[in-house]
């Protein structure tokens, strides 16, 4: 599979090399992570990409059977892509992108191909259109300098979705974005408690995101708003069908100054529901209906936020320093029962509140890059009842200290 993509890529590549009508670009980079964590994480493929620390769970002599101190070795975020460039259609500069890495789909599947950009893209003077798959806009948005491959995440919203985005200069600086999308490897928590695509697939409503933003000499201020209109069950318990709505809406802001050689990056959510972008939160049920079990919804609300400052010592050697916090707020309705991420539903335990600092160095020379970066999470854990309003009580603060050292070369 990975030599038969890779025969692909290359042909490709040598074959619109030839065109007159096409160019293509191979691009990436190769990536080696030796990784430690000081206990056992929340986190992806084998604790390389950190969310945050597991609670705290009490054995025989009462002893923290999560603290447990771990690393390895990682090159699965390697990273190649293939970039087109064809001949106009319809007045627009018209381009394609493909892009994967060996990240795989779960830690069964890690070292795997998987498909991470797919798009094509329409460019005239004032106008873009792009449709295929890309970043969440609550991502792409504005992307800290951190070295870790979690880019932020849980505090910064991550996740790529099949799209269609819409771009229009209303003049120099302002310019107004408009996005559609569906979900696929990234997706809202459900009924189950695990990601569910299949809430906005019988929705028929695509989520809905729309920004505006501000761009002058490499400063960036930008704000807007995501909503989701997702339908967590078809057919209730007791064989009624249901086409119940829970209805999501969150705004965001960011800004990025640049005063060399100092840059601040800093971003701002209040999100419902965005557990499809790897936030805290979820959703609960405010009420069942007591003859055809039909639930009524309710989102989770969610702020998340963090601060990024890089400052370029040299040509060569930067250092900088992530700050994010994020916080599960209460609720004023009484739920029957909640769902989310950092939300456990058999011990009533979830996340109260998440706090990352992120101090980093980082050399570059060339395509060569070397980086060293300490990662302190924290989480405050605390328990919660049903029936009741949502609220977490008997908060308890466990940390996660992540050392990563690493290199890439970039071509």
């Amino acid at each position: 599979m990975k030599k038969l993509f890779f025969l692909l890529l290359i042909s490709a590549a040598l074959l619109a090399q030839k065109s007159n009508e096409v160019s293509a670009k191979i691009y990436g980079f190769v990536r080696f992570d030796a990784a430690f964590n000081s206990r056992l994480v929340d986190a992806a493929r084998e604790s390389y990409f950190v969310f945050h620390p597991y609670p705290e769970e009490l054995i025989q002599n009462k002893e923290d059977k999560n603290e447990v101190p771990n690393f390895n070795f990682y090159s699965v975020l390697t990273r190649v892509g293939l970039k087109l460039n064809g001949p106009d259609v319809l007045g627009a500069k018209a381009s394609a992108t493909i892009e994967t890495d060996f990240f795989g789909f779960n830690d069964q599947l890690m070292g795997l191909l998987r498909l991470r950009v797919a798009t094509i893209d329409l460019n005239w003077d004032k106008t873009s259109l792009s449709f295929g798959q890309n970043w969440h806009p609550m991502f792409i948005s504005l992307v800290p300098s951190v070295a870790s491959p979690n880019a932020g995440t849980p505090f910064q919203p991550l996740g790529r979705f099949p799209q269609v985005k819409l771009s229009y200069k209303l003049d120099d600086n302002f310019k107004f974005i408009g996005t559609l999308l569906s979900q696929r490897d990234f997706a809202n928590v459900g009924l189950s408690n695990s990601p569910d695509n299949t809430q906005i697939r019988y929705s028929l409503i695509p989520n809905v995101t729309l920004q505006l933003e501000y761009l002058k000499d490499n400063n960036l201020i930008g704000a807007g708003v995501d909503f989701k209109s997702l339908i967590p069950q078809t057919v209730t318990s007791a064989n009624y069908k249901t086409d119940k709505r829970l209805n999501c809406f969150s705004p965001w802001a960011y800004l990025k100054f640049d005063a060399q050689p100092l840059t601040i990056m800093a971003k701002g959510v209040y999100g419902q529901n965005l557990t499809n972008v790897m936030l805290i939160g979820g959703f609960g049920i405010k009420s069942i209906d007591p003859v055809t079990k039909e639930y009524e919804y309710a989102p989770l609300n969610t702020i998340s936020g963090w601060l990024d400052l890089n400052y370029k010592i040299d040509n060569n050697l930067s250092t900088g320093i992530y700050v994010g916090y994020s916080k599960l707020l209460s609720s004023s309705d009484t739920l029957v029962s909640v769902y989310g991420r950092g939300i456990n539903t058999s011990t009533k335990k979830a996340i109260d509140n998440l706090l990352r600092i992120s101090p980093r160095l980082v050399y570059t020379e060339n395509n060569i890059k070397i980086y060293a970066q300490l990662e302190m999470t924290s989480a405050a854990y605390g328990d919660y009842q049903t029936n009741h309003k949502f609220e977490l009580k008997n908060l308890k603060t466990v940390t996660n200290y992540n050392l990563m050292l690493g290199a890439m070369y970039n071509f």
